[in-house]
């Protein structure tokens, strides 16, 4: 059997879900991975091999030396609630 208590926390966290899910469309989570993302992140050394629509030429200007322009990836952020309901879990009291 599960807990009354745990139902009710369960359905007030499915309402909260189901309120932001507009918000939780990609680019809404930021991340630490460098991507094609919109948000500017930093400026690495160009490294031969690298694209060279990626060099930042204003930088170029500014320093005689070549830097990739990165920028933040942007990541849909997916949350699993997995509840072990088997009877292995019904051994004892909480």
């Amino acid at each position: 059997m599960i807990d009354l208590k745990f139902l009710n926390e369960l359905e007030q966290f499915q309402k909260a879900l189901k309120k932001n899910a507009s918000q939780m469309n990609q680019g809404e989570q930021k991340s630490n991975r460098s991507g094609q993302g919109m948000i500017f992140k930093d400026h690495k050394e160009y490294i031969p091999g690298d694209s060279v629509k990626k060099i930042d030429w204003k930088a170029y200007a500014r320093t005689k030396d070549y830097f990739i322009k990165r920028f933040e990836e942007e990541r849909r952020l997916n949350i699993h609630i997995l509840v072990d309901r088997s009877s292995s879990m019904d051994y004892g009291s909480p």
